[in-house]
């Protein structure tokens, strides 16, 4: 009967039976593939350890932990997250799986970025930010996304948090410096583009020039005002004598921009289109418009193109 019992486990042993499973072992092994450099092997470690059972609590949030440290590292995202999510489910409040989740959604987001998706890496940054608000990196970054995008104002939000969180973080107040001179300079551009009285208005009743607004971020131009960033387009000082002979210019229009590196202009303003020409970095121009986050320039040969703003920073007027 005893020789029965123990060929029953010799059986279990060497078939990889339950009593062959040691799923701390897994995760052991894991840990070491992934410091060999093995990320895939590591994978399949922390697999098999979450898979098999037996893994009290505390050390099954470990396992998603680091199986989650693992997909990152193969870029793989939205599993990293998928891992980190329930291993704070286990352990709510895990510091070290917070910050890791706070990482994943950061890299995420900037993936999304690169492929144009901008929505969903905003949405990414957030979350980011809603996780380890007292950590400056995503706000930085979804800054970037919404200068891009002509938000200038959200930007600077962003920036100064950071820059409070950070004081010595050069490029936060580098990026604030010129979020900040962007803002100033649509606010010259729209000053200067404040429409002439209307003709139901005498010359002597118009308003005084200080209380003009200087910008209308949410404003939608109508049909005889210009949109909020654009410049006038009358010369020498000369007006429109009534709303009919006045043509709103394009947004962003007027602005005033140095480029900061070598770069191609496209004929659309996105990086799929085709370039038609390329500016040197020190060069500037004086912007015909403004399609999210695209700038129009106009070239030596007189064609029309677009440059990106990660490209440019604002002039101030008073350098000009």
């Amino acid at each position: 009967m005893l020789r029965a019992i123990l060929l029953a486990v010799g059986l279990l042993l060497g078939t990889g039976g339950p009593l062959a499973a040691d799923p701390l072992a897994d995760i052991r092994a894991g840990n070491q593939a992934f410091a060999d450099g093995k990320i895939e092997q590591a994978v399949v470690a922390f697999s098999r350890a979450i898979d098999g059972g037996g893994l009290d609590p505390d050390s099954l949030a470990l396992a998603h932990n680091n199986r989650g440290v693992a997909y990152g590292e193969l870029g793989d995202f939205d599993r990293a997250i998928a891992d980190y999510e329930r291993a704070l489910q286990l352990r709510p409040g895990d510091p070290k799986s917070v910050r890791n989740l706070r990482i994943a959604h950061t890299r995420r987001g900037l993936a999304a970025a690169r492929v144009g998706e901008v929505d969903r890496a905003l949405g990414d940054l957030t979350r980011a930010i809603e996780l380890e608000p007292e950590h400056p990196t995503a706000y930085v970054r979804r800054a970037e996304l919404r200068l891009e995008r002509g938000e200038v104002e959200a930007a600077i939000g962003d920036l100064e948090a950071a820059a409070r969180l950070a004081p010595d973080n050069r490029e936060a107040r580098t990026q604030l410096d010129r979020a900040r001179s962007l803002l100033a300079a649509r606010s010259t551009a729209a000053a200067k583009a404040e429409p002439a009285a209307s003709p139901t208005t005498t010359r002597t009743a118009a308003a005084p020039a200080a209380t003009q607004p200087t910008s209308r971020p949410t404003a939608e131009p109508s049909s005889d005002t210009l949109a909020s960033g654009a410049a006038g387009v009358e010369r020498a000082g000369k007006r429109a004598a009534d709303s009919t002979q006045r043509v709103p210019a394009e947004i962003g229009s007027g602005l005033r921009f140095r480029v900061n590196a070598d770069v191609f202009v496209r004929a659309e303003p996105s990086t799929a289109s085709a370039a038609i020409g390329s500016l040197r970095r020190g060069v500037e121009f004086t912007a015909r418009g403004e399609d999210k986050g695209w700038f129009k320039v106009e070239l030596a040969d007189g064609l029309n193109g677009w440059v990106y703003r990660r490209f440019l920073e604002p002039v101030e007027a008073s350098a000009r």
